[in-house]
């Protein structure tokens, strides 16, 4: 019973020290800039860019969650991946049993890693674009469904440790 408590325990830690949770994260303000470039109109390539000013290296970036901000899945702009930097991965995240989704990159080994004063692009996604969310839809929440912004998501980064920073996406990249 003892050794119960004790591993109950350690699960509620590990899951409380995961990063991204936006209570652990910081507001990215200059210490990370993402910056989105979209081309098309019935499908969209949204390419992102990176600026890392913080001091230590980025391993991860989810587009769609920052702070308190979640993206809702908007069934007609159901997003993939096209495309990640050398030695990175990306994926299109829908967590279990909620309506939400983000775009997940992250760096297969340490030597991938964004390092503190570089900038990278290369992380694209494809989606239909504004048009394919038909005007009056309406969500199973009685709600109107308006079209995803993927140039204007939030987003967070994060290093090797928990430290993690969140913001919005912004325009054309200056770099």
């Amino acid at each position: 019973m003892r050794r119960t408590h004790f591993i109950a325990g350690g699960i509620v830690l590990a899951v409380s020290a995961l990063p991204g949770h936006a209570q652990e994260c910081e507001p990215a303000g200059a210490a990370v800039e993402v910056h989105a470039s979209v081309a098309g109109s019935d499908t969209l390539t949204v390419s992102y860019t990176v600026v890392n000013n913080t001091r230590g290296s980025l391993r991860w970036m989810s587009i769609g969650t920052g702070g308190p901000e979640r993206t809702q899945v908007v069934p007609q702009q159901t997003p993939a991946i096209q495309a990640a930097p050398s030695g990175w991965h990306g994926s299109v995240v829908y967590p279990e049993e909620t309506s939400y989704m983000h775009l997940w990159w992250e760096a297969k080994d340490v030597r991938a890693a964004l390092p503190s004063g570089g900038s990278t692009s290369g992380f694209v996604a494809r989606v239909a674009g504004p048009a394919a969310v038909q005007p009056g839809l309406q969500g199973l929440d009685g709600r109107p469904v308006r079209p995803i912004d993927f140039g204007t998501l939030p987003f967070t980064v994060g290093g090797t440790g928990t430290q993690c920073w969140w913001g919005r996406v912004g325009g054309s990249a200056s770099r």
